[in-house]
């Protein structure tokens, strides 16, 4: 959700198909589809991300430092943010 308050939000171009997390929110849902296909956060396997599960100080690290690197490298919010 902070990407789309931090101009860093692009919409995926493909939605994943975890099959855990019918029982979440629409919004949680799409949360995890964005960050999955921006490449911030992974399933536990191809269908499965697991959002009920514990998450480890190191996970939260990493997918912090996916995220920074991606709003600073990705093409379309360099384009963006140089024309405002």
């Amino acid at each position: 959700m902070f990407s789309i308050y931090s101009d860093t939000y692009v919409p995926p171009s493909a939605g994943t198909l975890f099959t855990d997390t019918g029982d979440l929110s629409s919004t949680m849902q799409w949360a995890i589809e964005w960050a999955n296909c921006s490449g911030i956060v992974n399933g536990t396997s191809t269908t499965t991300f697991n959002p009920h599960g514990s998450l480890t100080r190191a996970a939260a690290a990493a997918m912090l430092y996916r995220y920074e690197n991606y709003a600073k490298t990705d093409p379309q919010l360099l384009a963006e943010a140089r024309a405002k």
